[in-house]
């Protein structure tokens, strides 16, 4: 999978238990209630609690970040289960990307993905 292939993405996102329920919710317009997704995993309601942040576009799904003075807006694409491994060795490989500590190479991967629980995988 390259980093910038956007139907891979959407692909792969499709093929994970959690962002495909999200994707599925988004494309019908219909928020879930809390009783529908009380028995969700831990990981599955931290991605259902940002709700509004996540976006469909082009079928891959993104969380939308805004900088602190609410200026400029970033499409981050979600980083399905099965594909954080590979973005993560990705980084790391990079020229740019290895050797330059957790916080950099952190900040690095945050410019382009989103994934809940990024920042101890790195440090890992």
């Amino acid at each position: 999978m390259h980093l910038d292939s956007g139907e891979e993405w959407s692909v792969a996102q499709r093929s994970d238990i959690i962002l495909s329920k999200i994707m599925s919710a988004k494309e019908a317009d219909r928020r879930p209630s809390r009783n529908e997704i009380s028995a969700e995993s831990p990981l599955a309601k931290s991605y259902w609690a940002q709700w509004d942040s996540l976006k469909l576009i082009n079928g891959c799904l993104y969380r939308q970040w805004e900088s602190a003075d609410g200026k400029t807006t970033f499409n981050l694409i979600v980083v399905p289960s099965t594909k954080k491994n590979y973005v993560l060795k990705e980084f790391h490989n990079r020229t740019s990307g290895g050797h330059l500590g957790v916080t950099k190479t952190l900040e690095k991967l945050k410019q382009r993905f989103y994934g809940v629980g990024y920042q101890q995988d790195v440090a890992d």
